[in-house]
């Protein structure tokens, strides 16, 4: 997952949840961080500086969240619901492939590559051919 697609996907993630990250201490946007820390870790394992460049935060602190995840899935109330919202956001931006058989990948590939070409036919309003 290149720096591109993290910042596609934070992007798509502030969008699906509603929040909008202001660096505070608030419940709120520690559970709003804190998932999509553990969903770029999980899903395609992106080192802590990478994270943290990210989300302007120190490598350190994303390194807490991650070893706070399984804590905070069982405990705190509403997170679940923010790292199953940010994995999908993730996924959707840059699908898994560790485990895919060649036909699965080559699927994937193929679904990106239209959404790539349905979205330059309409900004640029080309016509199929």
């Amino acid at each position: 997952m290149n720096n591109e697609q993290i910042k596609r996907a934070v992007d798509s993630y502030s969008q699906a949840v509603g929040y909008k990250d202001d660096g505070s201490r608030k419940s709120k946007q520690v559970q709003y961080r804190s998932a999509m820390i553990n969903a770029l870790f999980i899903t395609h394992k992106i080192g802590d500086e990478q994270i943290a460049q990210h989300l302007n935060l120190t490598r350190t602190t994303a390194l807490f969240h991650r070893r706070r995840h399984e804590e905070n899935l069982k405990y705190w109330d509403g997170y679940r619901a923010l790292f199953e919202t940010a994995k999908r956001c993730v996924l959707e931006i840059a699908p898994d492939v560790r485990g895919k058989s060649r036909e699965q990948l080559r699927d994937i590939h193929i679904k990106r590559l239209s959404e790539i070409r349905d979205f330059l036919y309409r900004g640029n309003n080309f016509k199929h051919a």
